[in-house]
């Protein structure tokens, strides 16, 4: 069964156009919450610099 996943995943061996900003923007709001600071861990700051 997984075969057969995988195998639908990969649909073809070309190459496909993405934004890999958005993808970045994105995983950081995901995980937002924790990069607050806690009484355990300080705040992680994240500095985006797309130059």
């Amino acid at each position: 069964m997984i075969i057969k996943i995988l195998a639908a995943i990969r649909l073809s061996d070309r190459p496909v156009s993405c934004n890999i900003h958005d993808g970045i923007d994105s995983t950081i709001l995901i995980f937002k919450h924790r990069l607050k600071a806690i009484e355990t861990r300080p705040e992680v700051k994240v500095i985006k610099d797309y130059g």
